[in-house]
């Protein structure tokens, strides 16, 4: 069965692609709940994470402080290639795993920042999200974030540019989700889902 890589940046309605595409029999693996469980179990991460920052990034059972950590990845210079470096490797090991365990499963597999040299060669299709700046800062203040804040993570991520290198197919999402649901038709119809 297939393995759909989702990509594109923050607000493009990624999770919401695949949502849809689990609601037609695919099995949903983000990379963002990878990520939280990896620094909410991995102590010896928790421990590499810390030895590379200023400020204190570990809960009292001693893990990664998930919060603090959001607070300063967009902000803090050299964060984001630790994190690369240190977690990138572990989500890597799961995925594999994952995808050997679900082997006869359609997978679609959200990846919220892909590294700019990622390897989606596992996939069969890599699905480019993509949607207007507007629409973008109107989702993420909708989440709660507010407008400094969502400017400066879109600002943070690559552009869509990138992202369309390692791309198959591309998909708008400016539209109600019965647009993207229509959009995403053609590529249900190409996989046989």
């Amino acid at each position: 069965m297939p393995v759909i890589v989702v990509i594109g940046e923050i607000g493009v309605g990624k999770s919401t692609v695949c949502s849809i595409m689990a609601e037609w029999g695919c099995l949903y693996l983000s990379s963002d709940v990878l990520v939280a469980d990896i620094y909410a179990t991995d102590r010896q991460l928790a421990e590499e994470i810390q030895a590379g920052v200023s400020f204190p990034v570990l809960t009292s059972e001693g893990v990664v402080d998930q919060a603090v950590m959001a607070t300063h990845f967009f902000t803090t210079p050299g964060l984001s290639s630790l994190v690369e470096q240190a977690v990138h490797p572990r989500v890597r090991e799961r995925v594999q795993a994952y995808l050997y365990d679900h082997a006869d499963a359609c997978v679609v597999y959200e990846v919220s920042v892909p590294k700019a040299d990622a390897d989606f060669s596992f996939a069969d299709i890599v699905l480019v999200v993509t949607a207007s700046d507007e629409v973008r800062l109107k989702r993420l203040i909708s989440r709660g974030l507010t407008e400094a804040d969502a400017k400066r993570r879109m600002a943070f991520q690559s552009s869509d540019e990138s992202r369309r290198r390692h791309g198959d197919i591309e998909i708008s999402n400016d539209g109600s989700r019965l647009d993207l649901e229509r959009n995403l038709s053609v590529l249900k119809e190409r996989m046989g889902l």
